[in-house]
């Protein structure tokens, strides 16, 4: 089995799954490999300049400091969790870093023998310090299942996420090249220790924004959406499902606010919108009235204490903006933002305001696609 970091830190007594249906699921690593090659990880970033480790080693003794958190986790969860405390029993202070890479959570995919074989070559290479080129033979698998995972990551990662407007598309998998403080280990284990003196009764006594970042408070919501999610793939939604997985995955890793909105906007356009009939409608004006329409009526059945005076508002605007965005109509998209600073609104600000409220909706048409494909199959052909 491949897997992929995620920013979550808890021993887990048995795997958990993601998707019987893709064989993805979370778990700890566990054989000597997996231990060694995770603590090598740990180690490798915490002399990045830009890693939080630095913080954490603030005292002389760095294992003092990485124990203070390490010890506020323990502390609160070993009368909790009998696995927990099964676990610190064998704790060795001087193995430390490999304590810490049994406790970080992972996310397995199906790996095919070829690539096994492929990091065996790989580690005796490395090891040697020979120079080869491995020509790889054909296409893998596991580079489909490795993507199909990071796709699912971030679908999985809008439905749990509770940061409410505060949500610009982060992703409990951690990615490679990133240097955003959610994708950093180190900050990831600081906040372990650092709130866990505040959970009680399934939940951190804390704003909700910090609720999707500590795993035991987000663990039964993680598992009820992956349920509803692998019901999903199993009755024929999977290329669907991840192709939306991808796109938000793709509006991540962009900087630009206006891209951002182009491909959101399309999220929505795919889940709701059809194409119509080039005889006898303005193709760009049916398309926006079928999304201000249809946005609107899912918006409202979600929460019908919604302002809809307001809703349609931002509903015209977000498409507005999404067909100057398309069309290159930017003196059009200039004069918007100049609204937008008479409303104490940067210019960035309102476009990245509109891409929270994209990624709201989104969520809302997630949800309900999930729960009624049928409904959202009406609505898409209305």
């Amino acid at each position: 089995m491949g897997f992929l970091y995620t920013w979550y830190y808890y021993p887990l007594r048995e795997p958990i799954p993601l998707s019987p249906h893709l064989g993805f699921y979370l778990d700890n690593p566990h054989t000597k490999q997996e231990i060694t090659d995770v603590a090598d990880f740990l180690l490798r970033l915490r002399d990045d300049e830009s890693s939080y480790y630095r913080l954490i080693t603030h005292s002389r003794d760095e294992i003092d400091s990485l124990e203070w958190f390490l010890f506020r986790f323990r502390d609160k969860f070993v009368d909790l969790d009998g696995y927990v405390r099964k676990q610190f029993n064998s704790y060795n202070q001087e193995r430390v870093f490999e304590f810490i890479a049994r406790m970080l959570v992972i996310a397995r995919y199906p790996e095919s023998e070829s690539s096994q074989s492929l990091a065996k070559k790989y580690r005796r290479i490395k090891e040697r310090a020979l120079k080869e080129i491995v020509i790889l033979p054909g296409e893998y698998p596991e580079v489909t299942n490795r993507e199909r995972l990071d796709d699912f990551s971030y679908l999985l990662s809008l439905l749990i996420h509770t940061s409410g407007d505060d949500y610009w598309g982060q992703n409990f998998v951690l990615r490679d090249e990133s240097k955003v403080m959610d994708d950093d280990p180190w900050f990831n284990f600081m906040n372990l220790g650092g709130v866990s003196p505040n959970f009680s009764n399934g939940h951190l006594n804390m704003a909700d924004d910090w609720q999707w970042l500590f795993f035991p408070s987000i663990k039964k919501q993680l598992i009820g959406a992956c349920k509803i999610l692998d019901s999903a793939f199993s009755r024929g939604d999977t290329e669907r499902l991840l192709y939306i997985g991808n796109l938000l995955k793709i509006v991540r890793e962009v900087r630009d606010a206006k891209v951002k909105i182009l491909l959101l906007t399309s999220i929505l356009e795919l889940m709701l919108t059809h194409n119509p009939d080039f005889n006898r409608f303005n193709v760009e004006d049916s398309i926006n009235k079928q999304f201000q329409l249809k946005v609107g009526v899912l918006m409202y059945m979600n929460d019908n204490t919604i302002d809809l005076t307001d809703l349609k508002k931002q509903l015209k605007e977000i498409y507005r903006t999404r067909s100057n965005i398309a069309h290159g109509n930017f003196s059009g998209l200039a004069k918007m933002e100049k609204v937008g600073q008479k409303k104490k609104d940067e210019p960035e600000y309102l476009l990245e305001r509109y891409a929270t409220n994209l990624y709201r909706i989104i969520r809302v048409a997630v949800e309900v696609y999930l729960r009624d494909k049928a409904f959202m199959e009406f609505l898409k052909e209305a």
